[in-house]
């Protein structure tokens, strides 16, 4: 719910420093991963709770599109993912009374390239992910006996991966991209990347949260994810 509390706040400076009367949102995201429709996605209040819990199954799109029609911003979804097109969505913008659409910028339908696209590789690419999910590194570790997976030097192993992964390797990046867009010297400036994006934040790994192994962390050590970097 941070994400989306911090895009909200975000819209709502986006209007006021620009004095905008209204403001419409397109999402054209398409190598965000494709997720199925799940339980966290039927109402409103599941949707919210996936929110709070940060729930796998809720994407940038969806975080996106739910900041939108929170503010009453209309929202034009135009990459093949299922974004603003499930029931909790669908019902909050009924009940906000904010329009969305669409795969399709014009007809709110699926292109023939997509539709055929689907046709050809989307059984085999969820297939892939759903064997995924029984073969990675945390699915193997949580099938491991009981002393194994309380073994001290795996832990440590394990957490080491995760941090040098998803927070040193993020932070080399967020480092190289302040020296070459920035010249080294972002102090309090707001250098925008090309597309006018807030690189600053959205790249830093406190924002994208992403984490390999959760049940290793402690809650605190969660909540402080790539703050002490």
């Amino acid at each position: 719910m941070d994400l989306a509390d911090q895009l909200r706040e975000d819209i709502r400076n986006f209007k006021a420093e620009n004095n905008c009367d209204r403001l419409a949102m397109v999402w054209c995201g398409s190598t965000e991963i494709y997720i199925e429709e799940s339980a966290v996605h039927q109402t409103i209040e599941s949707l919210e709770e996936g929110l709070r819990n940060n729930d796998e199954n809720i994407p940038s799109s969806m975080i996106y599109a739910y900041a939108a029609i929170m503010e009453g911003v209309p929202y034009a979804n135009g990459a093949p993912n299922l974004s603003a097109d499930i029931p909790a969505l669908i019902a909050l913008a009924k009940r906000n009374g904010v329009p969305i659409c669409g795969k399709d910028f014009k007809t709110g339908e699926k292109s023939y390239l997509l539709e055929a696209f689907e046709g050809k590789y989307k059984n085999e690419f969820i297939a892939y992910t759903q064997e995924y999910n029984t073969i990675n590194l945390f699915a193997k570790f949580k099938e491991l006996p009981v002393e194994f997976q309380e073994d001290k030097t795996l832990i440590k192993a394990m957490r080491h991966y995760d941090y040098t992964v998803n927070i040193t390797w993020v932070m080399s990046h967020y480092k190289a991209a302040n020296h070459y867009i920035s010249g080294g010297n972002a102090k309090g400036e707001k250098i925008e990347a090309t597309g006018g994006s807030d690189w600053k934040k959205y790249m830093h790994p406190k924002y994208q949260r992403r984490i390999f192994f959760p049940t290793l962390w402690s809650e605190q050590e969660l909540k402080d994810w790539g703050t002490n970097v």
